[in-house]
């Protein structure tokens, strides 16, 4: 297996974007899983844009909202390059393969966390850049007996 960061070992490949590859990857010490994502070379042998995802980077870690992914970790591995750390999502993508139309209900309930989280980072001067359908999955939130589908938006950088 790989290490990235003498701190994470990437075990499976979740995707892959124009900017990069995302794995699922468990860090060493702690045991626990994330979801990591190397930087192609092409962007990474730019020093201006390695400095923006650096700056981006830092920025996005101190967001906390319950419907945005949080980045716990970035950095540079001498190898691989640069890298981003994020909680892993498990749930579906917006767009789930096979599923018809949603209810008009369902689909407000989803634009109004959608909007409440790009309102957040705006709020904190970061711009997300690349909001898709690919880049926002739903995940389930139990609370007592009330089963509710949370957005939660990924992929900054």
């Amino acid at each position: 297996m790989q290490t990235v960061g003498g701190r994470y070992e990437i075990t499976t490949q979740l995707g892959e974007g124009g900017m990069g590859c995302v794995y699922r990857a468990k860090h060493i010490q702690l045991g626990k899983v994330f979801a990591l994502k190397l930087i192609n070379s092409t962007f990474a042998l730019h020093p201006e844009a390695r400095s923006r995802f650096n700056q981006e980077a830092k920025l996005a870690s101190e967001i906390t909202h319950p419907n945005i992914v949080s980045i716990v970790d970035f950095g540079e591995d001498e190898t691989l390059g640069a890298y981003m750390v994020m909680e892993l999502v498990e749930g579906e993508p917006l767009i789930p393969d096979g599923h018809g139309p949603m209810s008009v209900k369902r689909a407000c309930d989803l634009l109004i966390q959608i909007s409440e989280a790009i309102d957040h980072i705006h709020r904190a001067g970061i711009v997300h850049g690349d909001i898709k359908a690919d880049n926002i999955m739903l995940s389930t939130e139990t609370n007592g007996q009330r089963r509710r589908r949370m957005v939660r938006l990924l992929d900054f950088g």
